[in-house]
Parts: structure tokens; sequence; C-alpha cells
């Protein structure tokens, strides 16, 4: 068997495959979901391709990682209210401006942009914009 292959997938398609990972965390098996599952949301590059429900995937996968939640992007509802720190706001400003940069290169997003985010769906909406 090997080991380390790579494969190719869109972000819906990684989407798909995250939650089927998710269900499969209700069975036990050799294969530990929670981990593998865990390990695909921690690539990076995922592609040139991102839709909109890719960025929304990104955006809570950002907001979970610079805020220490403990959830993941499915279970992060977009009604869920935020509020950063200082130096929360400076990650996500860097890691938001990642995603934009890939779509235009001239747009930018500010923390005075951020900081007017309520809730995890207004992030999105604000990256969304900028793109």
């Amino acid at each position: 068997m090997k080991t380390n292959s790579k494969i190719k997938v869109n972000t819906y398609g990684l989407y798909k495959i995250l939650n089927q990972l998710s269900n499969a965390e209700n069975f036990k098996s050799d294969l530990d979901a929670k981990t593998l599952r865990s390990q695909l949301l921690s690539v990076t590059d995922i592609g040139d391709f991102y839709d909109d429900i890719g960025i929304e995937i990104e955006v809570k996968r950002i907001i979970i990682l610079v805020t220490g939640m403990n959830k993941t992007p499915e279970e992060l509802k977009n009604s869920t209210k935020v509020s950063f720190s200082d130096m929360d706001l400076i990650a996500l400003q860097e890691e938001f401006e990642i995603i934009i940069k890939k779509h235009k290169e001239e747009s930018e997003i500010t923390i005075d942009e951020i900081v007017e985010c309520k809730t995890v769906k207004d992030c999105v909406d604000l990256v969304i914009s900028k793109v």
C-alpha cells in the first residue's frame, strides 16, 4: 500500500469528504476519521479553485485556528457571535488576505473591517465581498 500519495480535489469535493468523515466518526473502525479529517483541514493549499462554499470553509477554518475554538468548520454555525482580541485581528487579517489575494491581487482587507464582524457569517461575507 502506498502511503505517500497526492490527490487533487476541488473545494466542494473536499467539503463532501469532510462531511463523510464527520459521519464516519460515529462508527468504530480502524480508520481514525477524526485524525484524518484534522489532517485534511490542516492542508493550506487546496488548489487555485475557490467557490463560495470553499471560501466559507476556509474562513471558518481560519477563525477556529486563530481563536482556538474546539470545533470543525461544519460545526461552526454562521450565526455564531464572534469577538476578537487584538492579536486575533492581526492574524485574521493576514490569513484572510491570503484567500483574497488568490482572487484579486489588488484587493485588501483592513482590521477595521474585521472589527465590524459580529458573527461568523459577517466574516465569510466580508471575505467573499473582496474576491
